[in-house]
């Protein structure tokens, strides 16, 4: 077994180290992405949310617990094959 310079000894662990970082940073960037799809949040929900004291109000509702307005005003409506209009 040859004995190493303190240079090359230096430079194998930083090699091992830089690959470990590396590793672990991939590693750690792949699940991120499967945890992150695993919370849920009040802000990406569309529609009325669950769970929630509501009050109706004339074209809308508001949420009780914060305190927000939420308006449906409809933009237009095109009658369906029917005849009958969609809104």
């Amino acid at each position: 077994m040859s004995k190493l310079t303190p240079a090359l000894n230096i430079r194998r662990i930083l090699q091992q180290l830089f690959v470990t970082v590396y590793f672990a940073m991939v590693f750690l960037t792949a699940f991120r992405v499967s945890m992150h799809g695993q919370t849920t949040s009040n802000m990406l929900e569309t529609g009325a949310p669950s769970f929630n004291a509501l009050e109706s109000v004339e074209l809308g509702f508001v949420n009780l617990s914060n305190g927000n307005l939420h308006l449906e005003i409809p933009l237009a409506s095109i009658p369906t094959r029917g005849g009958k209009p969609s809104a």
